[in-house]
């Protein structure tokens, strides 16, 4: 297209004018590069004069991709090569000239035009042309629709996301994204192998644990060596004290206190202590597996039946009674050994497990031992694929949203997961705290963490998997999630004693809005709607899919007994009145113990 002329404005020097501009007459002489922007004129906004340079600060209007200012010293001269040119994205804003005050009479001249390629100038863009864009755009080139799609649209352009839009254009591709069952995923192997890398395969089983935490040890103190066989079967540890597991000093875990295992205050302190605990097994060959399981500080020698089964941080074929352990370790975090191949080493009848725990040195600030053992069997349920941690779940969604081709379906997966938002932290510490039938911790701290990043993996796959669904069974959904419940404490409401926070959200966040169409009444009363909504677990092949997980979840009792009375109600029972001390027993006695014998 030829230029268009637009106008041309004159402005003359004025008496109060700096020396330097007093000689200097600016006609201003505009032009555009297509006829159709010929109503939108530049706008000088100002013209003033900074040292040595002058400065040039002009409205361009939107639909143009570069800028150029020209001068000439006589307005009959042709203008040449202009002084500043650079390019515009076709946005409106206010561009900035700089140029050097040359003195005398200049003419100029701003030419705007809408290709992209930018003429040559006698000054570079760089420090003599800037720009402010406004409100408002003015139209994009192909490249940018793509770019702008793309951005909006997935977590960021690829090349093969370009050229996917470049062949079947910006349209086209929505509509695909909008119709992520459209899309074959089925190919991309690199896709499915960094998934797969992020799970793990699990046997559900049922465990019986032979050994239990808090179980009493016989136990030896190693200010000098244990008999030889000590770790055999058939040793007599009678004459050794008992008590509780954990073993150990300087922490929060030890039902047996060992303060004198470490050196101060003139006690020479000791490196091991030597510990035995006999159990009985009816029928071994019924396990499929064997596991040890051991929360440690600083490490450990396992013996069964006189055996060695499992060590770490230890030494030494035998280690020396007072070696110290390899290497430091802290407790919180059991390990687990699987000793199904030692399985013939198990006895039907009498067994002992006999464990050595070693400190790493004397002045040691802590020392710890916790052991379970523990008989597996596998149940007639298919394994279960789970992810492996919650660090696998965060790798997950990046995992996706580098690969996968659906990626609207991507980013609205993060989307929701983000506006139904949990907290994985307080969900791996409320499933830490929980206490079984007999008062004790459910589950170790490693298995809360993983069963909470299962939890948080469940949510958002079924956010994934339902990106483009309904909101209405996206919100029934994290309403039932136990990630939901434990983290807006929903597993505290219960009848007389409602607990808001849940309700109050739903009203807050995720449903209208902050004081949008609801009051205090109906915070309350959603409340009481929700008390009893809480989290048990339940064996894999008793898991409802949605919406029965949802509509019609369990509410039977979580643990059933079966009682067998050994004293039923009903006559039989003798007594004497507590008048006098109770007769002693023939031949002799005290008078409190023959009555109960």
């Amino acid at each position: 297209m030829h230029p268009h002329p637009l106008h041309a404005v004159t402005r003359r020097s004025n008496p109060g004018a700096p020396d330097s501009l007093r000689s200097l007459a600016l006609v201003l002489v505009v032009s555009a590069g297509i006829t159709a922007h010929a109503a939108s004129a530049p706008i000088i906004q100002s013209i003033v004069t900074h040292g040595t340079e002058v400065v040039i600060a002009t409205q361009i209007p939107a639909g143009y991709r570069h800028a150029a200012l020209e001068g000439v010293g006589d307005v009959q001269q042709p203008f040449q090569e202009a002084l500043v040119a650079a390019g515009t994205t076709g946005a409106p804003g206010t561009a900035t000239f700089r140029i050097p005050n040359l003195g005398g009479a200049r003419f100029l001249r701003i030419r705007l035009g809408a290709e992209t390629s930018v003429p040559p100038a006698t000054y570079p863009a760089e420090g003599h042309f800037s720009i402010e864009y406004t409100a408002g755009s003015g139209p994009l080139t192909t490249e940018e629709r793509i770019s702008h799609t793309l951005s909006r649209l997935t977590y960021g352009p690829t090349s093969e996301d370009v050229q996917t839009v470049q062949s079947s254009g910006v349209a086209a591709f929505i509509e695909q994204q909008l119709n992520p069952a459209s899309i074959d995923e089925s190919n991309n192997a690199e896709l499915r192998t960094r998934e797969a890398a992020l799970f793990t395969t699990l046997q559900p089983s049922e465990d019986t644990l032979w050994i239990r935490p808090g179980d009493p040890w016989r136990y030896f103190k190693g200010t000098q060596a244990p008999p030889v066989n000590w770790r055999n079967l058939d040793f007599n540890d009678t004459a050794w004290p008992q008590g509780p597991s954990g073993f150990g000093y300087g922490d929060d875990d030890d039902a047996t206190e060992l303060a004198d295992m470490r050196r101060a205050d003139g006690n020479p302190g000791y490196l091991a202590v030597f510990l035995r605990h006999t159990f009985a097994l009816s029928s071994p060959s019924d396990f499929d597996a064997i596991l040890l399981r051991v929360d440690y500080d600083d490490g450990f020698v396992a013996y069964l039946n006189g055996t060695e089964i499992a060590r770490a941080n230890v030494t030494g074929n035998p280690p020396a009674f007072n070696a110290p352990a390899s290497a430091s370790r802290e407790a919180g975090s059991p390990e687990e050994f699987d000793l199904s191949a030692n399985r013939s080493l198990l006895r039907t009848g009498d067994n002992v497990l006999a464990i050595e725990m070693r400190n790493v040195n004397l002045t040691s600030s802590d020392a710890s031992l916790i052991p379970t053992f523990l008989g597996r069997k596998w149940l007639p349920i298919p394994p279960q694929v789970r992810i492996r941690d919650v660090e696998a779940l965060q790798q997950l969604v990046h995992v996706r949203g580098t690969l996968a081709r659906r990626q609207l379906q991507v980013v609205l997966a993060e989307f929701w997961e983000n506006h139904f938002t949990t907290d994985f932290d307080k969900v791996a510490d409320y499933l830490y705290d929980l206490r079984d039938s007999n008062a004790r911790r459910a589950m170790s701290v490693d298995q809360a963490a993983a069963e909470a990043a299962q939890v948080e993996y469940e949510e958002y796959q079924f956010f994934h998997d339902n990106a483009f669904g309904n909101f209405g069974d996206l919100l029934l959904y994290s309403a039932t999630s136990p990630s939901q419940l434990i983290y807006l404490d929903n597993v505290l409401n219960v009848k007389g004693a409602a607990n808001e926070n849940y309700s109050r959200e739903i009203f807050e966040l995720f449903g209208f809005g902050v004081d949008n169409r609801y009051t205090q009444e109906d915070i309350e009363q959603l409340a009481r709607c929700f008390t009893g909504w809480t989290v048990r677990k339940v064996s894999p092949d008793q898991k409802q899919p949605y919406p029965a997980s949802s509509r019609t979840p369990p509410t039977g009792p979580n643990v059933q007994f079966q009682d067998t009375p050994l004293i039923d109600l009903g006559p039989g029972w003798k007594y004497v009145k507590g008048t006098q001390e109770p007769t002693p027993a023939p031949g002799g006695g005290g008078p409190t113990t023959a009555w109960t014998e």
